[in-house]
Formats: C-alpha cells, structure tokens, sequence
C-alpha cells in the first residue's frame, strides 16, 4: 500500500514532537540503529519517508495509530513514554 500525503504529514509531526523531547533524539537514534542491526540494512529515511521510517522500527503499530485518528502529538507521547521505562527496545 502506498503511503498518503496524510500519513507523510502525520509521521513527520510524530517525528518532530518526539525529537521536540530531552531524551527523543537519542531514543530515536537508539531504536534505529536495533532495527537497522536486525535487518541487516538501513532505514528508510526519517525525512523523506517519514511513515515508512515509524513503520520499519514499530511495525503496523503506527499505520494503527493513524487509522485509529491518534494525534501526532500522542502517538509520540505513548513512544517517548515506552523508550523511557524500557529503553529502546520498547515494551
């Protein structure tokens, strides 16, 4: 399925609020550099593919979101939140 201007939008606010936090920037990168250790390759780009970014480090778990009509704002809150109390591994 391809991604829409919609999701793009949304994603890339997720993003900015998660980087917008004291501990999100390192989170991020934390969480990146696991996935792209499992895959064996590297991420799609944070920037120029924002929701295919979320998607390749929580799985479905970000188009749910947005399906669900979760804000930007918490969807980041729930991930700053879970990379806080279990690293960046998450739950």
């Amino acid at each position: 399925m391809e991604t829409t201007a919609a999701q793009s939008t949304w994603a890339r606010q997720v993003i900015d609020a998660v980087n917008a936090t004291e501990g999100g920037p390192a989170n991020m990168m934390d969480a990146s550099m696991l996935v792209r250790d499992e895959l064996g390759h590297n991420l799609p780009d944070s920037v120029t593919e924002p929701f295919e970014f979320l998607a390749a480090l929580r799985g479905d778990e970000p188009a749910d979101a947005f399906d669900a009509g979760d804000s930007a704002a918490d969807y980041a809150s729930m991930l700053t939140t879970e990379w806080d109390l279990y690293g960046p591994e998450g739950e």
